[in-house]
Parts: C-alpha cells; structure tokens; sequence
C-alpha cells in the first residue's frame, strides 16, 4: 500500500484532514497467515469471540481506536449505496462517460482494480479533491476492507470519501470490525479457504494480548 505517495502539498493537506491517511503506515507488510488460521479455528461466529484453552478473547473497538487510531464512533458506514448514485459517483471522479462507468462496473462486478484507480488519477487533469478521493478508496480497499483478491475495491465505499470533509465524521472503526467479523464468520466454515478484512488488526491483536499478558504475570 506504500506504492502509492502523494508529494502534491494540496493533496496531502487533504487526506490530513480526513484522519485516515496514516492507514497506509500502519499495515503489515508481511502477515503471519499460519497464525492467522490458528486464530480462524478457534473463532465462534455465535459469540463472535475466540475460544481459546484459557478462555474466550475478542477484539473490541477499544482495540481498533488503539491500534489503528480512526473513530470508532460517528455516522455509519452501510456500502450499500443504490447502483446508479454509486456509478455516478465513479463517472464524476474519473471525468469519464457513463458507458465507461458501466463498462467497469461490469466488468469488476460493482469492484475497481487498484492499479485503474492508481493509473486514472495520476493524470495532472484531476483536481486534488477528487485525487485525494480516489486515494482514499484505493487506501479503504487495501487496508480496513480487503477483499480476497487483495486487488480490488468495492465502488459502494466511494460514497464515504466522495466528499472529503465529511470523511472523518464516519465510524470507520466499527465498520472495519463489523467487517472482520463477518469474514471470520465466513472463514470459519469448513468449506473456505481464504480471508478478507483488515487482516493486520487481526495480527497484532495477538503480539497486543500477549504482551497484556506478559505485563500482568510480571506485576503479580
């Protein structure tokens, strides 16, 4: 997610402004996904907890507003925006035509690829307001929301970023966990094989509890 750094001085006051864009610092570069499956069998969708020999854990978004520091309380993030507001919304910020809209949104399943966002807004042609923007959804699809091909982002997500100083009035941690949950729910089952959600949460969660842990058994 670092490939993508922005030198303009508008462009960076922007994404300041919104809270969000220290995200692309704060991801694993490299997961731990042995341990992350350890996690992924011990996950109990009914409680949402891990079962664990000790008990039962959890992240909470007490953990999310530590760990990632974004808000955890405000307006709510639904991504389920009606398809045509959504599709203009993606015509607006590339200054392209709405067959072209269509076209991608087809073909994508309502999903963008993170190099077409990239290789759009690079053009000098679009205002910092709208780099900044698709910066920010590019950033939402690679690090609080990713999906399994860990190379797209869903469209619905652009409504959240479209204007830039509403940006940090959303809830975005408990989305991001709202979201985490769900995918381990999915993991979870027998039958998949892989995971989605913001997976460096997920890792750092156990170097967190285990060093609570440690400091405890040490103070007794």
């Amino acid at each position: 997610m670092k490939s993508w750094v922005h030198d303009n001085s508008d462009v960076l006051a922007l994404l300041r402004n919104t809270g969000l864009h220290h995200l692309c610092w704060t991801m694993y570069e490299f997961l731990d996904m042995s341990l992350i499956c350890a996690f992924i069998e011990r996950w109990q969708p009914d409680t949402n907890s891990f079962h664990m020999p000790f008990g039962e854990m959890t992240i909470t978004l007490h953990d999310v507003w530590y760990l990632l520091k974004i808000p955890v309380s405000g307006n709510a993030v639904w991504g389920e925006e009606e398809h045509d507001y959504v599709k203009s919304m993606v015509r607006s910020l590339f200054n392209e035509s709405p067959t072209y809209a269509e076209l991608e949104w087809k073909r994508g399943s309502g999903s963008f690829k993170f190099s077409m966002i990239k290789g759009k807004l690079l053009d000098d042609s679009h205002c910092s307001e709208s780099v900044a923007s698709g910066y920010l959804w590019w950033l939402l699809g690679g690090t609080l929301f990713t999906d399994k091909t860990l190379n797209k982002v869903s469209a619905h997500y652009l409504p959240y970023v479209y204007d830039l100083e509403k940006v940090s009035t959303y809830a975005w941690g408990a989305a991001t966990l709202a979201f985490l949950y769900r995918q381990l729910g999915i993991a979870s089952r027998y039958n998949c094989r892989q995971i989605a959600g913001c997976l460096t949460l997920l890792q750092v969660q156990y170097f967190f509890k285990q060093c609570m842990y440690n400091l405890t058994y040490v103070c007794l």
